[in-house]
C-alpha cells in the first residue's frame, strides 16, 4: 500500500508551533501546545503532546507527529479557527459538516458557538420589515443547516433552519442535498404544507368573497392573477412574496384591480398575526428526534 509523502503547511509551516500534527494525507501542522490544549478539552486532556526538541540551538525532531483522521483541509480548517493569529474564514459548505465533526470529536467548543452564531448573520434590507434572514448561511443552505443541526445536537440552528425551510424558496429544498435524517427532512416539509395550506384557504376566501363577480371581460385576466399567485406562494410561501405579487393584479382591468384590493384589505388585520406567526420558531424537541 502506497503512503502518502509528508509535505510541510503553509499555513503553519516548522516553527509555527512544538506540536506537530499530521493528515491523513500527509500534511504536517506545526502547532502551539498550550494553544492547542487551552482550545481543545481533547487535548488539554493528554498527559503529554509530542514536542520538536531543540539541542545546542539546533532543531531536532522530537517524538513521531501525531496522527491525525481528517484531511489537510480539514485539519488546517479547524487550526485556523482555533488560532488568533488567523482571520476566521466565512462558512463554506463544502466543509462546515467535517469541520463540526473535528470540533466535536477534539471538544473544541468555540468553533460550533462560531457557527451557531454566523450561520444566522445576514445583512437585512433596510426597506424590509420581514423576518427572513436573507444571505444568511441557514437561508441559503436550510436542508444542510438542518442537517448539521440535527447531527451536532444544535437545537436552536435547528430551529431557525426549519423555519426558512417551510417559507424558503423551494429551489433551496430540492436537488442534491446532504444526508439529512428522513424525519427530520419530513418535518421541515410538513411545516410547509402547513404553511401553504394557509395561503391557499385565503386566496380562495378572497376569491369567493370578492372575485366572483368578475365581469366577463375580466374573468380570463383574474384566472391568470389567481394561477399566479397560488403558484408563486407555493414556491415561497412567506407573507411579503404573497403580498407582492398579489399586488401585481391586472393593470389593464379596473374591476379586476377594485376587487384584489378589496380582498387584501380584508386581510389587513390578519397581515400582523401572519407575520408574527411566521416568526415564531418551532419547538424543535416536538418536531425532531435528535440522534448521536
Amino acid at each position: 500500500m502506497e503512503t502518502t509523502a509528508a509535505r510541510d503547511s503553509t499555513l503553519f509551516p516548522p516553527g509555527y508551533g512544538e506540536v506537530t500534527l499530521q493528515s491523513n494525507d500527509g500534511l504536517l501542522c506545526h502547532f502551539s501546545r498550550h494553544l492547542l490544549a487551552y482550545m481543545s478539552n481533547f487535548f488539554r486532556g493528554m498527559f503529554e503532546l509530542p514536542v520538536v526538541e531543540r539541542q545546542a540551538g539546533h532543531q531536532v525532531e522530537g517524538l513521531v507527529p501525531l496522527q491525525m483522521t481528517e484531511s489537510g483541509q480539514i485539519l488546517e480548517l479547524f487550526l485556523v479557527h482555533i488560532d488568533p493569529k488567523h482571520p476566521t474564514p466565512s462558512i463554506d459548505p463544502s466543509t462546515i459538516e467535517a469541520l463540526l465533526e473535528m470540533a466535536q470529536k477534539y471538544e473544541a467548543p468555540t468553533i460550533t458557538e462560531w457557527f451557531m452564531k454566523n450561520a444566522l448573520l445576514e445583512e437585512r434590507s433596510k426597506v424590509s420589515t420581514s423576518s427572513v434572514l436573507s444571505e444568511a448561511f441557514i437561508s441559503t443552505h436550510p436542508v444542510l443547516a438542518l442537517h448539521c443541526a440535527v447531527r451536532f445536537n444544535l437545537p436552536s440552528t435547528g430551529q431557525f433552519a426549519l423555519r426558512e425551510f417551510a417559507g424558503c424558496n423551494v429551489s433551496r429544498i430540492i436537488g442534491p442535498v446532504p444526508s439529512i435524517s428522513l424525519h427530520a427532512y419530513l418535518t421541515g416539509i410538513r411545516l410547509r404544507e402547513e404553511r401553504i395550506n394557509a395561503y391557499e384557504n385565503m386566496i380562495e376566501e378572497m376569491t369567493t368573497k370578492h372575485i366572483s363577480t368578475a365581469c366577463g371581460s375580466c374573468l380570463v385576466l383574474f384566472a391568470r392573477w389567481l394561477f399566479r399567485v397560488q403558484s408563486t406562494v407555493r414556491k415561497e410561501p412567506r407573507w411579503e412574496v404573497f403580498e407582492r405579487v398579489n399586488n401585481s393584479c391586472p393593470p389593464d382591468c379596473t374591476h379586476a384591480r377594485h376587487s384584489v384590493s378589496l380582498g387584501l384589505d380584508s386581510h389587513n388585520m390578519d397581515r400582523w398575526g401572519i407575520q408574527h406567526a411566521e416568526s415564531i420558531l418551532p419547538v424543535w424537541t416536538d418536531l425532531v428526534n435528535i440522534v448521536p
